[in-house]
C-alpha cells in the first residue's frame, strides 16, 4: 500500500488517498467488503464533525428540566452527545450550551441513539432552530481552532 496524496483537515487530522499495490486477487473481495463498511457512516455526512468536549444542557422534551451531557464533536448540522438520560428519536429538545461568556440556545431533534453501556447513551442532535446570533455563535465555535 502507498499513500497517493494527504491533506490537513480542520482539527489537526489528516486525510489521506491510499492505493493497493498489486494486492493478490483472491484478496480483493475481502479487501471491498471491509473497506465498504469501515467508511459507510462518513460517506454519509455532509460536514466535517470537530471533536469538542464541552458541557452541554439537554431540555427535556417538555423543557420543564434541563439535564446534564457531554459533547463529543459538532458539525454545522448538529452534536453529538454522551448522556446518562434517554430521549427518544425524533423527540425535539431544547439544547443550551456556554461558549465564554456567551450561552448559545437551539432546539434540536434526536436523530439517533446508540447505546453504550446499561447507563450511557450516544446520541445525534440534529440542529432544526436557533436564532441569528446563536447562530453566529455557533459558527464562532465551529471556527475557534484555538481552544483544545
Amino acid at each position: 500500500m502507498r499513500r497517493i496524496w494527504q491533506e490537513e483537515l480542520l482539527g489537526g487530522f489528516w486525510v489521506s488517498g491510499l492505493e493497493f499495490a498489486e494486492p493478490p486477487v483472491e484478496l480483493l473481495p475481502v479487501l471491498r467488503s471491509h473497506v465498504t463498511g469501515m467508511f459507510e457512516g462518513v460517506a454519509r455526512r455532509r460536514s466535517f464533525r470537530l471533536p469538542r468536549v464541552e458541557e452541554v444542557a439537554v431540555g427535556s422534551p417538555s423543557a420543564n428540566r434541563w439535564l446534564s451531557a457531554t459533547s463529543i464533536d459538532f458539525s454545522a448540522e448538529g452534536v453529538r452527545i454522551i448522556t446518562d438520560r434517554y430521549a427518544a428519536e425524533g423527540d425535539l429538545v431544547p439544547l443550551r450550551l456556554s461558549a465564554g461568556e456567551d450561552t448559545l440556545y437551539a432546539l434540536a431533534e434526536v436523530a439517533w441513539i446508540r447505546h453504550l453501556s446499561m447507563r450511557n447513551l450516544e446520541m445525534g442532535l440534529r440542529l432544526i432552530e436557533m436564532g441569528p446570533r446563536t447562530a453566529g455563535l455557533f459558527r464562532g465555535l465551529l471556527e475557534d481552532d484555538e481552544r483544545p
